[in-house]
């Protein structure tokens, strides 16, 4: 009961905790366009752009909940006031299905992270996750862990399918993965599940 009650505190620590960037500055994190891809030597991967569009610095901003001021703070005080940092969003030519990551700076919750497993994270939010989406109006909730291969390497996933009010269709294939002290969701969302493979396959590793 213990060791229960410990995983399930720092599973609850673990996305609830607002953490520093220590000494990382915000643009390094942020990545970089070169030859029409995204790149981030920082995080450790990338994405293939072809004919989708990075997304504007507003709609990113939109996204995170990052304001420009955040831009002349210190990391410090960035992600005390945001927990998640959205750092790219790559939009298709529709406007609609597009690829995201967002990163969560974890400290030492990396190590309880990296010994339970990003596949063990998955299945231990399933039921809080469904209620969530129910909770924001989404319909015929659909999850799964399962995996994914990316540019040769094979991770576990969350596949997420729902329908909001009856009119959208969403799909989505999150992967996680794990830098040095940070959480890093790579989110790829579309109308239906083969468009969202299709997307998460323009991610490559650096």
């Amino acid at each position: 009961m213990k060791k229960v009650l410990i995983i399930s505190l720092s599973i609850f620590i673990l996305f609830y905790s607002v953490t520093a960037f220590s000494d990382t500055k915000l643009q390094d994190v942020m990545g970089i366009m070169e030859d029409n891809s995204y790149k981030n030597s920082f995080l450790g991967f990338g994405c293939s752009l072809g004919d989708w569009t990075m997304a504007s610095q507003e709609r990113i901003e939109a996204a995170g909940e990052l304001t420009k001021k955040l831009f002349s703070s210190d990391v410090h005080e960035a992600i005390e006031q945001l927990g998640t940092l959205t750092v790219f969003i790559a939009l298709a030519p529709n406007g609609i299905d597009n690829i995201s990551a967002n990163l969560t700076y974890l400290g030492d919750q990396a190590q309880t992270l990296e010994l339970l497993g990003i596949e063990f994270l998955y299945e231990n939010q399933l039921d809080q996750l469904k209620l969530t989406l129910e909770a924001a109006q989404m319909q015929d909730v659909l999850l799964d862990v399962s995996s994914v291969v990316i540019d040769g390497r094979a991770l576990p996933c969350l596949r997420m399918q729902y329908n909001y009010m009856g009119i959208l269709n969403i799909n989505a294939i999150q992967v996680s993965l794990l830098k040095d002290n940070y959480l890093v969701n790579i989110t790829s969302t579309a109308s239906d599940m083969k468009t969202a493979e299709d997307a998460i396959c323009h991610v490559f590793w650096m």
